[in-house]
Formats: C-alpha cells, sequence, structure tokens
C-alpha cells in the first residue's frame, strides 16, 4: 500500500510539473502574481498523459562542455540567450522579460524539486528533481530555438575543473562575444 501512494504522489506531482512548466510552451497571459495564483490550484489531471513507449528517438541532442565549444558555437548560445533577456515575458507580464519567466518558474518550484528525497518507486535512480530538471532544461532549449534561433548545441560547465580557481575558469572570458557576465 505504501509503494502504491508513493506511486500515486510521485505520478500526481510530474504530471503537476508537466502542466505548470507546459505554460512556457502556450505562453500565460496573466500580469501579476495574483492573477497567477491559480496555477498553483489546478488540477494535475489537466493534462493530457501520452504513451510514449515504442516512439523512436530521431535526434539526439549533445550537450557539450563549455570549453569543448567552436568560437560560433559559444557566440551563439550567449547571443540566444541575451535575446531571451530581450523578449517579452510570457507569464509574467508586460514588465518582465523572456528570461524572467524561467527564473520565475524554477525559484516558485524550488522547495519542491530540490528539497525532494522521493525517488521513482522502481529500481531507477532518477529522482523527480532529475526529471523535471529535465524537462525543464528542454523547455529552456526550445525557448531559444524557437524563439532566439540558437543554431549550436547548449553548453554545460564542468565546474570540477575549475575547482582550485574558479576565476580562471574559461568560462569568464573578458571577450564580448562570448563572455558569460556583463
Amino acid at each position: 500500500m505504501r509503494k502504491f501512494l508513493l506511486l500515486c504522489y510521485f505520478l500526481g506531482t510530474i504530471i503537476a510539473e508537466l502542466y505548470f512548466l507546459g505554460l512556457f510552451v502556450l505562453g500565460y497571459p496573466s500580469t501579476s502574481r495574483s492573477k497567477r495564483s491559480h496555477i498553483h490550484s489546478r488540477s494535475s489531471f489537466e493534462l493530457e498523459a501520452k504513451d510514449i513507449s515504442g516512439s523512436k528517438c530521431d535526434s539526439i541532442k549533445v550537450r557539450k562542455e563549455w570549453r569543448t565549444l567552436s568560437y560560433s558555437e559559444k557566440a551563439s548560445y550567449i547571443k540566444s540567450v541575451k535575446c531571451l533577456t530581450q523578449k517579452p515575458a510570457k507569464i509574467l507580464g508586460k514588465s518582465y522579460r523572456r528570461w524572467d519567466d524561467f527564473q520565475f518558474v524554477h525559484c516558485e518550484k524550488i522547495n519542491e524539486i530540490h528539497s525532494t528525497s522521493i525517488f521513482l518507486p522502481c529500481k531507477s535512480t532518477l529522482s523527480t528533481a532529475v526529471l523535471w530538471h529535465r524537462y525543464f532544461l528542454y523547455l529552456y532549449e526550445k525557448a531559444l530555438r524557437e524563439e532566439c534561433e540558437l543554431s549550436g548545441p547548449i553548453p554545460y560547465w564542468d565546474w570540477t575543473l575549475d575547482a582550485k580557481n574558479f576565476t580562471r575558469s574559461p568560462i569568464w572570458s573578458p571577450d564580448p562575444i562570448v563572455r558569460t557576465s556583463e
């Protein structure tokens, strides 16, 4: 019975998160925090489930470590991220930018996603936090590609390579085209 309840809780949580994050794909027209409050009260069953068993992956997205990107890949990524900071928000309203939408959702869900100890009730090492972040990254990448014309890969930073001296990491390049900070 306990396993069944954990499974129900886990599935309900995942469905609710997918619904909430799905608002990014469609956009959400509300403009104030009070108008957004009903997002949290919606039924998790409003999201239609899609059976993906037997489906085929036609294109695999490859993540590259920052150091392995070509100069043009770095420039494309930075340009696309800056583009998100210029696009109007779809969730937060006119005084915010698309980039803020992603920050808002992550901050709103931080206690549920980062403070969870619930794992899949089967022989798996994927937690809800891992699944949530994969979907979140998928939506972020989709926004970069469709709204800001990202052509290259989404990079990651292997900070363990810089653990002895973070300030000398190539991710902090002074080059105005590929630098990650202003």
